[in-house]
């Protein structure tokens, strides 16, 4: 196995602190993303606590896992133990999953409610198409549980981020209100959303991501209807135009401050949001999460 590397994020127009993969490569196979790997390349990191504890003596947060899901059963069980070693030195954790949280790691994040941000992705509550897009993922239900257990064990940042969205499939008015409705109900109040980027290239990988979209009715739709180009940490790619993208953050931004929830559109979702100046819904340009790491 592979060392475990913590190092400076590499996200530095957002999150300004430590990151740290708990697995090379990821499992949870979304059809969309350059970071899934088969079955077979999947590897878990080797952690050294002890070494990982040397190595924080100036670490205020970590964001835990930005290559791969902290949760998947391979890595559930590592993430578990860093977390139980490293939140005792009052270190901050950002948490993105697809999957479910165990329940001793929630009583274990219960313990430090002001250095934990939690981010639970889901996009839609149509379980056949979430189990063709995100095959390794929890379901919709137990998604929705980890979001309610987290919230109900008092852990302050709860975000449910519907990442990413497939135009004309998932930004429709009816369905959105659905989803928000279980969100709504979980006791979640954060939301964050992002469409998707498909890169149209020629590399193998670039090929297979367009191929698994264009084999399914509705995202082949949806190709059609990403007709501009996003330049993304990773490249670029494939996206539904901006304004349309604009007008759907507004009708979700409404949407939720009817139900007294709290959209805000991210410019590491979105870069082109970064420049927008005059936007009449939150654009939240650096997380909150670490106040004295990140620019005001």
């Amino acid at each position: 196995m592979s060392p475990a590397v913590l190092k400076i994020s590499s996200y530095p127009n957002c999150i300004k602190y430590h990151e740290l993969d708990v697995t090379k490569g990821c499992n949870v196979g979304c059809i969309y993303c350059g970071l899934a790997f088969s079955k077979n390349e999947i590897e878990r990191v080797n952690v050294d606590i002890e070494e990982l504890i040397r190595q924080t003596p100036d670490v205020k947060g970590i964001y835990l896992s930005p290559n791969s899901d902290a949760f998947s059963k391979i890595c559930v069980d590592t993430t578990h133990e860093i977390l139980a070693s490293l939140l005792p030195k009052g270190i901050k954790f950002l948490l993105i999953t697809k999957n479910v949280i165990p329940e001793k790691t929630i009583q274990l994040l219960k313990k430090y409610p002001e250095q934990i941000t939690v981010k639970v992705s889901l996009s839609r509550i149509n379980q056949e198409l979430n189990h063709y897009t995100e095959p390794g993922s929890a379901t919709v239900t137990e998604r929705l549980q980890t979001m309610k257990a987290l919230v109900d064990d008092g852990i302050k940042k709860v975000y449910a981020i519907l990442m990413p969205l497939y135009p004309g499939v998932d930004d429709d008015k009816e369905k959105i209100i659905a989803l928000m409705d279980e969100i709504r109900n979980t006791g979640v109040k954060f939301i964050q959303t992002a469409f998707v980027v498909i890169r149209n290239g020629t590399k193998p990988k670039d090929v297979e991501i367009l191929d698994k979209m264009l084999q399914h009715p509705e995202l082949k739709k949806s190709w059609e209807l990403m007709t501009e180009t996003l330049k993304i940490q990773i490249g670029e790619g494939q996206i539904y135009p901006f304004e349309k993208r604009l007008a759907f953050y507004r009708m979700l931004s409404k949407i939720c401050a009817d139900r007294e929830m709290e959209f805000s559109a991210c410019t590491v979702l979105d870069s082109a949001l970064h420049h927008v100046t005059d936007a009449d819904f939150h654009i939240c340009k650096t997380l909150q999460i670490l106040p004295d790491q990140i620019e005001k």
